[in-house]
């Protein structure tokens, strides 16, 4: 909201601009809402891993990367923050991954879907059909074997390793 006073014709000019939340960014013990626009809002006063957000189905941990010359945590500006996040959603919708609320675990090199199993990308995968079409074959076969994995990990070129 920014205002402006003008004495002279004793008037008031208000402007609102209304932006709405799209998922939880977490780095360490803190966390902020990202809005549609890819900017940060103030941050949650109140959080733990445990906490929901209402009705934000993504939660993007922003696992510290140490870049090994600067020795600096990975930033991504808001650009990339939205990138990131419809990146997510394409994958989430294509594979057909349903749950309440979705944890994310980010850095420089990959992207982590927290569950049953965990889903492990790689951070700039454009051809996300493909990898959900291995995802689905993948899946097919361990629920044929009665398999449990853990992990499910695709950041290699040729191959998918189970753990």
């Amino acid at each position: 909201i920014s205002h402006e006073l003008n004495l002279k014709t004793n008037s008031i000019n208000i402007k609102i601009e209304e932006h709405f939340p799209i998922f939880t960014l977490i780095k360490g013990s803190e966390a902020w809402i990202v809005n549609e626009v890819g900017e940060i809002e103030e941050p949650l006063l109140i959080f733990s891993k445990k906490f929901k957000t209402p009705d934000l189905k993504i939660m993007i941990n922003e696992v510290d990367h140490l870049d090994e010359k600067n020795s600096t945590a990975l930033n991504l500006d808001s650009k990339e923050l939205i990138n990131l996040h419809s990146h997510i959603e394409k994958f989430l919708k294509l594979s057909e991954i349903k749950s309440d609320q979705i944890q994310i675990n980010f850095n420089a090199r990959s992207i982590t879907v927290i569950g049953n199993p965990s889903i492990i990308l790689p951070a700039y995968e454009n051809n996300l059909q493909d990898l959900v079409e291995k995802l689905k074959i993948v899946l097919s076969d361990l629920n044929s074997r009665k398999e449990r994995p853990k992990e499910i990990d695709f950041r290699f070129k040729d191959r998918v390793v189970v753990r």
